[in-house]
């Protein structure tokens, strides 16, 4: 927020947190706008992803089902702004940043 009490949102800048050189997360459309889309590749042992504010509270937490390799969240009911998008496996932990308009 400008001192001015306006604020606006940069333009999205990519955030990796945590790399897995053996998984490839893919997820589209950043900025979010109602649906976001996740695939990855590289494991089946996923425990879950979770998307999480700035604040590191989960507001949204799924376990994949019968080891499908793409999941599709519903975000239309989130507050605009940024949030983490992190994926959970025996490999470790990715973290990636989104914008929700």
């Amino acid at each position: 927020m400008d001192l001015d009490g306006k604020f606006s949102f940069s333009s999205v800048m990519e955030l990796e947190l945590g790399t897995i050189s053996s998984i490839e997360l893919v997820y589209s459309p950043n900025p979010v706008e109602n649906r976001l889309r996740v695939a990855w590749s590289g494991t089946e042992n996923v425990f879950q992803i979770s998307i999480k504010n700035l604040l590191g509270q989960v507001v949204i937490k799924q376990r994949p089902q019968n080891k499908n390799q793409e999941m599709t969240f519903d975000l239309s009911q989130q507050e605009s702004g940024l949030y983490f998008l992190q994926l959970e496996s025996p490999e470790g932990l990715i973290s990636r940043c989104i914008q929700i308009k």
